[in-house]
């Protein structure tokens, strides 16, 4: 697989202009991590909130959910497991009410799609009931991450503004819900693809931590960037990118060019792959802050259903899948599957 850089010149220039300044006042700024959230520490971090503290919960929602999947004995993953289970999470770590929780799904894959009057709807929907939310846990503080940023938000002012701090909850809820539902969606097409993976987690559970890596590497659940725009006139890769052009980098493609690995191993998912090195989660300061969640859930999700179902089957054959349309996200519409539960699924 070969690097892939795009620019788009066809963008109507005067979008790309009003585009440009407004990424140029953010510059002016300095990195907006560093400015804004103590020098791109996570924000978990930031409000003293232990995410590895969410570990039985999450493992408690995974254990309720795979109860469902071993009664009914087939089921569709992506509708009654790796759907529910990030959604959950995120409401969870946020305080969304649990009759809630359908709705403020729905409004979250709006903001992802790829239909642009669906985006505006589902941001103006999320982002208005978060500033609700917001405003409740400022008169009722629950032991919730968005209590907390509440908190950090009004103790020490500056820190975040009110229109931040919005922000901040949308970007986690889009970093920690579908996102994680198409890593978690294409690590299980992938085991599908490759048993002899599945067996070997199976019989070695110590390396399903390091194999949610690997999956992200090998098919990450976001395939390219937003637009970014060029500062300056440069050559990448044999293209030139003049000032001003719109480059779409395809996350992908850098996952599976990594120069330490071998051509031929590139294409190849090994599961026990040490330290396996991918962009899934950006780079740097601007590194997912969800991605500290997004690997605790994948590695109990995976995990979960390894060991609750050891003849766990696809009903298709993976080339009959339907996937998301084409866009940023890549991930099964679909899984439908059957299982025996394990003698004792419950350990």
């Amino acid at each position: 697989m070969t690097t892939d850089i795009r620019t788009e010149p066809s963008i109507d220039a005067a979008f790309k202009a009003a585009a440009q300044s407004s990424y140029a006042a953010l510059r002016a700024l300095g990195p907006i991590h560093r400015a804004r959230i103590l020098n791109g520490i996570p924000c978990w971090m930031v409000v003293d909130y232990e995410l590895e503290g969410l570990r039985p919960r999450v493992s408690e929602i995974a254990g309720e959910l795979a109860d469902c999947i071993a009664a009914a004995g087939e089921a569709d993953l992506v509708r009654s497991y790796t759907g529910p289970l990030p959604i959950r999470v995120i409401c969870e770590l946020l305080g969304v009410r649990e009759r809630e929780q359908g709705q403020f799904s729905e409004w979250t894959k709006k903001t992802l799609g790829s239909v642009p009057a669906e985006r505006q709807e589902g941001f103006s929907n999320l982002n208005g009931y978060l500033a609700e939310l917001i405003a409740e846990k400022r008169r009722a503080p629950g032991d919730d991450l968005l209590s907390a940023l509440v908190a950090v938000r009004d103790s020490r002012d500056g820190r975040l503004s009110e229109e931040e701090l919005v922000g901040t909850a949308s970007l986690l809820v889009m970093a920690g819900h579908d996102t994680t539902v198409n890593l978690l969606g294409n690590a299980m097409v992938a085991l599908f693809d490759h048993p002899g993976q599945a067996r070997l987690l199976r019989e070695r559970p110590e390396l399903v931590r390091g194999a949610v890596e690997e999956f992200l590497r090998f098919d990450p659940s976001v395939e390219s960037t937003p637009m970014r725009f060029a500062a300056r006139d440069i050559e990448l890769g044999g293209a030139r990118i003049a000032h001003g052009d719109i480059v779409v980098v395809s996350l992908t493609s850098a996952s599976r060019s990594d120069p330490a690995l071998a051509a031929a191993e590139r294409d190849i998912l090994d599961v026990s792959r040490p330290a396996a090195r991918h962009l899934a989660f950006g780079y740097g300061i601007h590194r997912c802050l969800g991605a500290p969640l997004a690997q605790l859930e994948a590695e109990i999700g995976i995990g979960t259903l390894l060991r609750r179902f050891p003849d766990l089957r696809l009903l298709v054959p993976t080339a009959e899948l339907s996937w998301i349309p084409t866009g940023m996200m890549r991930g099964p519409l679909s899984l439908p599957v059957t299982v025996t539960p394990a003698k004792d699924d419950r350990s």
